[in-house]
Protein backbone atom coordinates (compact mmCIF):
# COMPACT_ATOMS: atom_id res chain seq x y z
CA UNK A 1 0.00 0.00 0.00
CA UNK A 2 2.96 2.51 0.83
CA UNK A 3 4.34 1.46 -2.63
CA UNK A 4 1.14 2.83 -4.36
CA UNK A 5 1.22 5.96 -2.11
CA UNK A 6 4.76 7.09 -3.31
CA UNK A 7 3.49 6.04 -7.22
CA UNK A 8 0.38 8.21 -6.78
CA UNK A 9 2.69 11.17 -5.30
CA UNK A 10 5.32 10.93 -7.95
CA UNK A 11 2.68 11.06 -11.02
CA UNK A 12 1.27 14.20 -9.49
CA UNK A 13 4.67 15.96 -9.15
CA UNK A 14 5.23 14.77 -12.56
CA UNK A 15 2.11 15.81 -14.00
CA UNK A 16 2.23 19.25 -11.94
CA UNK A 17 5.84 19.45 -13.55
CA UNK A 18 5.16 18.93 -17.22
CA UNK A 19 2.08 21.51 -16.67
CA UNK A 20 4.29 24.39 -15.29
CA UNK A 21 6.97 23.70 -17.72
CA UNK A 22 3.82 23.49 -20.58
CA UNK A 23 2.61 27.14 -19.30
CA UNK A 24 6.41 28.79 -18.81
CA UNK A 25 6.57 27.98 -22.67
CA UNK A 26 7.39 30.74 -24.93
CA UNK A 27 6.65 31.67 -28.33
CA UNK A 28 10.08 31.78 -30.55
CA UNK A 29 10.36 35.69 -32.14
CA UNK A 30 11.56 34.88 -35.32
CA UNK A 31 13.82 38.15 -35.69
CA UNK A 32 13.94 40.79 -33.46
CA UNK A 33 15.75 44.75 -33.69
CA UNK A 34 16.85 46.66 -30.80
CA UNK A 35 18.04 50.28 -30.14
CA UNK A 36 21.11 50.45 -28.24
CA UNK A 37 21.90 53.76 -27.08
CA UNK A 38 26.07 54.84 -27.45
CA UNK A 39 27.47 55.23 -23.83
CA UNK A 40 29.97 58.19 -24.64
CA UNK A 41 26.63 60.03 -26.16
CA UNK A 42 24.85 60.50 -22.52
CA UNK A 43 27.91 62.59 -21.58
CA UNK A 44 27.97 64.80 -25.61
CA UNK A 45 26.57 68.56 -25.08
CA UNK A 46 25.48 68.18 -28.97
CA UNK A 47 25.47 64.67 -29.85
CA UNK A 48 23.17 61.26 -29.27
CA UNK A 49 23.98 58.71 -31.21
CA UNK A 50 21.82 55.11 -31.47
CA UNK A 51 23.00 51.38 -32.92
CA UNK A 52 20.47 49.28 -34.29
CA UNK A 53 21.08 45.58 -33.77
CA UNK A 54 19.17 42.87 -35.61
CA UNK A 55 19.19 39.05 -35.19
CA UNK A 56 17.32 36.24 -37.24
CA UNK A 57 15.96 32.63 -35.73
CA UNK A 58 14.39 31.37 -39.06
CA UNK A 59 17.27 31.91 -41.45
CA UNK A 60 20.16 33.97 -42.45
CA UNK A 61 18.53 37.58 -44.36
CA UNK A 62 20.84 39.73 -46.36
CA UNK A 63 18.84 42.49 -46.63
CA UNK A 64 17.21 45.02 -44.01
CA UNK A 65 14.48 47.68 -44.63
CA UNK A 66 14.79 49.70 -41.35
CA UNK A 67 11.79 52.24 -40.43
CA UNK A 68 12.45 54.78 -37.18
CA UNK A 69 10.55 57.56 -35.53
CA UNK A 70 11.75 59.69 -33.38
CA UNK A 71 10.60 62.86 -31.48
CA UNK A 72 11.68 66.27 -33.28
CA UNK A 73 11.14 68.29 -30.03
CA UNK A 74 14.41 67.29 -28.77
CA UNK A 75 16.25 65.25 -31.47
CA UNK A 76 17.19 66.24 -35.40
CA UNK A 77 18.71 63.48 -37.55
CA UNK A 78 22.41 63.96 -38.52
CA UNK A 79 23.92 61.17 -40.26
CA UNK A 80 24.09 57.49 -40.62
CA UNK A 81 26.97 55.14 -40.25
CA UNK A 82 27.21 52.30 -42.40
CA UNK A 83 30.65 50.77 -41.62
CA UNK A 84 30.02 47.96 -39.73
CA UNK A 85 29.53 44.54 -39.61
CA UNK A 86 26.50 44.05 -41.84
CA UNK A 87 25.53 46.88 -44.39
CA UNK A 88 27.75 46.63 -47.23
CA UNK A 89 25.04 48.33 -49.99
CA UNK A 90 23.38 51.38 -48.74
CA UNK A 91 20.19 50.94 -51.56
CA UNK A 92 17.80 53.54 -49.98
CA UNK A 93 17.62 56.38 -47.65
CA UNK A 94 14.63 58.89 -46.72
CA UNK A 95 15.33 61.33 -44.14
CA UNK A 96 12.42 63.51 -42.95
CA UNK A 97 13.44 65.81 -40.13
CA UNK A 98 10.21 67.38 -40.04
CA UNK A 99 8.52 64.27 -39.74
CA UNK A 100 10.82 62.90 -37.29
CA UNK A 101 11.05 59.99 -40.06
CA UNK A 102 14.09 57.79 -41.34
CA UNK A 103 13.54 55.03 -43.57
CA UNK A 104 16.85 53.03 -45.32
CA UNK A 105 17.37 50.03 -46.75
CA UNK A 106 20.99 48.14 -47.02
CA UNK A 107 22.32 45.32 -47.74
CA UNK A 108 25.23 42.42 -47.40
CA UNK A 109 26.81 39.69 -50.17
CA UNK A 110 27.60 37.35 -47.71
CA UNK A 111 24.70 37.05 -45.26
CA UNK A 112 25.52 33.32 -44.23
CA UNK A 113 29.14 34.02 -43.11
CA UNK A 114 27.99 37.24 -41.21
CA UNK A 115 24.97 35.53 -39.44
CA UNK A 116 26.95 32.20 -38.41
CA UNK A 117 29.58 34.40 -37.09
CA UNK A 118 27.70 37.05 -35.58
CA UNK A 119 24.29 36.09 -34.43
CA UNK A 120 23.42 39.60 -33.53
CA UNK A 121 24.26 42.13 -35.78
CA UNK A 122 24.91 45.94 -35.83
CA UNK A 123 23.04 47.30 -38.94
CA UNK A 124 23.89 50.88 -38.44
CA UNK A 125 24.72 53.98 -36.02
CA UNK A 126 22.51 57.15 -36.13
CA UNK A 127 23.47 59.98 -35.03
CA UNK A 128 21.01 62.74 -33.78
CA UNK A 129 22.00 66.14 -32.66
CA UNK A 130 20.63 67.62 -29.61
CA UNK A 131 17.85 70.47 -29.95
CA UNK A 132 16.64 71.10 -26.20
CA UNK A 133 16.41 68.22 -23.10
CA UNK A 134 13.54 66.12 -22.46
CA UNK A 135 12.60 62.94 -22.47
CA UNK A 136 12.20 61.63 -26.28
CA UNK A 137 11.04 58.34 -27.68
CA UNK A 138 12.83 56.50 -30.36
CA UNK A 139 10.61 53.64 -32.23
CA UNK A 140 11.37 51.12 -35.00
CA UNK A 141 8.04 50.00 -36.22
CA UNK A 142 6.96 48.51 -39.71
CA UNK A 143 10.83 46.96 -40.38
CA UNK A 144 11.64 44.16 -41.78
CA UNK A 145 14.23 41.67 -42.81
CA UNK A 146 14.53 39.78 -46.51
CA UNK A 147 15.76 36.06 -45.74
CA UNK A 148 18.87 34.92 -48.09
CA UNK A 149 16.91 31.91 -49.79
CA UNK A 150 16.45 33.66 -53.47
CA UNK A 151 12.61 33.81 -52.93
CA UNK A 152 12.95 37.68 -51.37
CA UNK A 153 10.65 36.32 -48.20
CA UNK A 154 10.31 38.75 -45.98
CA UNK A 155 9.73 38.41 -41.75
CA UNK A 156 8.59 41.45 -39.63
CA UNK A 157 11.03 41.62 -36.92
CA UNK A 158 9.83 42.40 -33.02
CA UNK A 159 10.74 45.78 -32.42
CA UNK A 160 11.34 47.87 -30.19
CA UNK A 161 10.22 51.73 -28.63
CA UNK A 162 12.51 53.46 -25.67
CA UNK A 163 12.60 56.59 -23.99
CA UNK A 164 15.58 58.02 -23.87
CA UNK A 165 16.04 61.09 -21.66
CA UNK A 166 18.28 63.66 -23.73
CA UNK A 167 20.83 66.33 -21.81
CA UNK A 168 21.67 69.19 -23.20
Amino acid sequence: MKFLKYLYCLAIIILLNFNCNFALAQEIIPAELQIIPDKETFLNQEYFTIQINGNSNVGDFNLVDIKLQFDTENLIFDSIDYSNQFCEFNIFEDINNQKGKINFICATANAREQNFLFPTINIAKIKFKKISAGWSKITLSDSRFFLNNGLGESILPATESHNFYIYK
